[in-house]
């Protein structure tokens, strides 16, 4: 694929290139014994379908995510998808501890916590958390497809 130099408004438009390159690797994630791959198409399929399962958090235009986890596929699928809602993505360090990660979404305002379950600042949260290392079986029956029309300016670079 023949790169061009391209100026871009919006992070946004990079989905549209991602899904261009279809069933090209974006992704190898070593998973125990076994190595992951997830293709451009699997990630913007995510992508969507976590954004549809967003919604049903009441996720919306300038409200605030934190995004908590490992590097994952599963990470950016929820980075995009919060994006394609015109969330504020809020990202911390997996290793955060309770009181950086309360201390943060009380100054955030953060409407929920996209987390791996293994992520210590929020196993003791009493707040709402999504599961991001259940991501693929909490979305599986949304639809690939997209209903979400961004605004102009979301994501503005």
């Amino acid at each position: 694929m023949q790169y061009k130099n391209i100026t871009r408004e919006s992070l946004l438009s990079y989905l549209d290139d991602y899904e261009q390159r279809g069933t090209e690797t974006v992704f190898v994630h070593r998973r125990g014994l076994r190595l992951v791959r997830w293709s451009y198409q699997q990630l913007v399929s995510a992508a969507r379908q976590t954004s549809s399962e967003l919604r049903r958090y009441e996720i919306g235009e300038g409200d605030r995510v934190i995004l908590c986890g490992h590097n994952s596929p599963e990470w950016a699928a929820a980075f995009w998808a919060c994006l394609l809602l015109g969330a504020v993505v809020v990202p911390l360090d997996h290793e955060s501890t309770a009181d950086f990660v309360a201390s943060v979404q009380h100054q955030t305002g953060a409407k929920l916590i996209i987390a791996d379950s293994d992520v210590q600042g929020i196993k003791q949260s009493d707040f709402t958390v999504f599961r991001l290392d259940a991501l693929s079986d909490n979305v599986r029956s949304h639809s690939a497809e997209t209903d979400v029309s961004p605004k102009p300016n979301d994501a503005t670079l």
